[in-house]
C-alpha cells in the first residue's frame, strides 16, 4: 500500500490521543491500515465541531459515503490522502464497502441536537459506528476469526461508546446534545431541557449511575466475548482499555460529570492500555 503514514499517524494523534496510544501497541502488520480506519473515524466525529448549521455536516458525510462506495468520485478519493488510504484499506483488506454507508447515515445524528429517544435506538446507533469500527479493525487482523466476533464487537461497541459520552458530557451539554436515552429519564420525570440544565442533581446523578449500569452490562458481555478470541484478535479491542475507569470516574463524579469531564489524565489511559496488552484482556 501506498499510504503516508506520518500524515495518518500525526492525524491520529491530533484528533483521538487515545486511539493514536492504541495504535501503537499494535502488531507492526496491522498498525498502519488500522491507523488509517481509526483517522477516518476521527475525521468524521469531528465534522460537529467544523460547522455551524447541520446542512454543510450532511455534505461532508455524503462526500464520505461516495469516496467509500464502489466507482465513486475516484478522482477526488485519489486527491485526499486520507480518502486514498482508506480505499486502499478497503481493497486490500476486502471490508464491505456499504458498512461505510452505514456508518456515515447514523453519523448524521451527531449533527443536529435530537435528543436519543431509547436503549435500542442507541444501540442501533452505537452498532452502526463504534461496533463497526470495531468489526472492520477485526477483519484487517484475521478475516477468518473476523466472522466470529460481532458479538464481541456489538457490546464492545456499545461499552465504550457509553463511556465515551459519559467523557464528553461537559462538551456535549454546552452544545444542547443528548446522547444518554431519555428512557433513562422518563421514569424520574426528567426532559432534555431539564437534563441540560442539571439543575437536580439528585436525578441526574442517578441517570448517569443507570447510564453506568447500562455501559457495564455491555462490557461484562464483551468481555466474555473477547475471552474467546485468540490473543491477536484482542488488539483490536485496546480502545476499550479505559471503559470501566471512566465508568468508576462517573459514579464518584455524580451530577458534577455535567460541568467536569470524567476522562482520565493521558498518563492513566496508557496505563490502563499498557495493562489491557500485557494481560491481553479489557
Amino acid at each position: 500500500m501506498e499510504i503516508d503514514e506520518n500524515l495518518i499517524s500525526n492525524h491520529l494523534r491530533e484528533h483521538d490521543k487515545h486511539r493514536f496510544l492504541s495504535s501503537l501497541l499494535m502488531s507492526d502488520d496491522i498498525r498502519t491500515p488500522i491507523s488509517v480506519l481509526y483517522a477516518f473515524n476521527a475525521e468524521v466525529s469531528r465534522i460537529r465541531d467544523l460547522i455551524k448549521e447541520p446542512l454543510p455536516g450532511e455534505i461532508r458525510l455524503q462526500w464520505w459515503r461516495e469516496v467509500t462506495a464502489e466507482s465513486a468520485r475516484k478522482e477526488e478519493a485519489a486527491a485526499n490522502p486520507l480518502a486514498s488510504a482508506l480505499n486502499q484499506v478497503i481493497d486490500q483488506y476486502e471490508i464491505n464497502r456499504t458498512s461505510f454507508d452505514g456508518y456515515c447515515r447514523s453519523r448524521i445524528f451527531d449533527l443536529y441536537d435530537d435528543p436519543m429517544p431509547d436503549k435500542l435506538t442507541y444501540e442501533g446507533y452505537c452498532g452502526e459506528t463504534a461496533s463497526t469500527l470495531l468489526q472492520w479493525s477485526c477483519q484487517i487482523i484475521d478475516s477468518d476469526i473476523a466472522k466470529t466476533t460481532a458479538n464481541a464487537c456489538g457490546h464492545g461497541g456499545i461499552a465504550q461508546s457509553v463511556a465515551g459520552h459519559l467523557a464528553l458530557l461537559p462538551q456535549h451539554i454546552a452544545r444542547g446534545q443528548v446522547y444518554i436515552p431519555l428512557e433513562f429519564m422518563k421514569d424520574l420525570n426528567v426532559d432534555r431541557m431539564q437534563f441540560l440544565s442539571g439543575k437536580d442533581e439528585g436525578k441526574i446523578t442517578e441517570i448517569l449511575n443507570l447510564f453506568t449500569d447500562f455501559g457495564e452490562m455491555h462490557l461484562s458481555k464483551a468481555r466474555d466475548e473477547i475471552e474467546k478470541l485468540p490473543d491477536a484478535m484482542c488488539q483490536a479491542f485496546l480502545p476499550l482499555a479505559s471503559t470501566e475507569r471512566i465508568y468508576k470516574r462517573t459514579r464518584k463524579a455524580g451530577a458534577q460529570a455535567l460541568s467536569t469531564s470524567v476522562a482520565p489524565p493521558a498518563w492513566l489511559s496508557q496505563w490502563d492500555l499498557w495493562q489491557s496488552k500485557r494481560k491481553g484482556m479489557i
